[in-house]
């Protein structure tokens, strides 16, 4: 299995799909796994499923694989689904059950039932208040349990930095600047959203960005840009800066404008060198807050 997904890291999808179809004639699980995965590297989620939904016929023991078919069912908002499966799961023999109950409290969220999710939260082993907290975050907000948020959020930021990725702490920092302004509009809630986007620049987040910016315009149109920019240092391995493209979709009343905004997702050394690389202008949007609606990650490559 681990030849298979370096090859999937490789973009080796092929060879990787071989892998799993020889492990899958011999009814092992990992090659269920396997499969679904070369299927999402295709971008192909319904593939995936199906795949997945055979495994769970063909070898019903194996947690892994209700586990993974439970998350793509809760991505696509098909949350009874992914609940029977999480529960298929935690009968399974050798389940790693924190996880399951993690996944569990994620789609409880995804429907509003924010109640369900903070039991399932707060139920959790010590060792997973971390793994959690950006989750639990969006659930005491969801609450409109606003001073629970900002401590819960202040807590984690401050003591256990270390421990997350970028876009953990990302999260974590838009959940505190949405606390800090639905319980008093605190001014220190927009600056903080403007730096939180540029290590978590979800829907979600750009969502928050937009709305405390609150910009609107009777000339904004929608805008489809491809900017083009250089990272502000060498990543590890590397003896120099690499270059990157970047498409978003923009509300905003010319190029120039959206060309702004898009630099309010990037560092600040960053943000200095962005510029359009091409642009499409389409519909009149009067009627929409103006900034950033969607954001591609960056794709780098070397200056030729």
């Amino acid at each position: 299995m681990e030849r298979a997904y370096s090859l999937l890291d490789e973009h080796e999808v092929q060879e990787a799909r071989e892998i799993g179809e020889e492990l899958k004639k011999v009814r092992f699980s990992g090659g269920f796994e396997i499969l679904a995965a070369c299927c999402l590297q295709d971008d192909d989620q319904e593939g995936a499923i199906k795949i997945l939904e055979e495994g769970t016929s063909v070898v019903p023991q194996a947690w892994p694989l209700w586990r993974q078919l439970g998350i793509l069912y809760s991505d696509q908002k098909r949350h009874d689904l992914a609940r029977s499966c999480y529960e298929e799961a935690l009968a399974c023999p050798g389940v790693e059950e924190p996880l399951l109950r993690f996944d569990q409290a994620l789609v409880h969220y995804r429907e509003w039932r924010h109640d369900e999710a903070l039991r399932l939260l707060d139920a959790l082993p010590e060792k997973w208040k971390v793994p959690s907290a950006a989750l639990k975050a969006s659930v005491l907000n969801g609450l409109e349990r606003y001073e629970e948020a900002i401590d819960h959020c202040r807590f984690f930021l401050e003591n256990n930095a270390e421990n997350f990725s970028a876009r953990e702490q990302g999260t974590l920092m838009v959940e505190l600047a949405v606390a800090l302004w639905e319980k008093d509009k605190s001014p220190e809630a927009l600056p903080l959203l403007r730096r939180a986007v540029v290590m978590a620049s979800d829907l979600y987040a750009l969502q928050k960005l937009r709305e405390l910016n609150d910009r609107r315009s009777a000339q904004a149109r929608h805008f489809c840009l491809i900017v083009k920019g250089k990272w502000h240092e060498p990543f590890d391995g590397e003896s120099h800066v690499l270059q990157f493209l970047r498409a978003l979709e923009v509300v905003a009343d010319s190029p120039e404008e959206a060309l702004g905004f898009a630099r309010e997702l990037e560092p600040e050394p960053v943000a200095a060198s962005l510029v359009i690389d091409e642009y499409e202008e389409m519909e009149a949007q009067p009627g929409l807050l103006k900034g950033v609606y969607e954001a591609t990650g960056h794709i780098f490559f070397e200056k030729e």
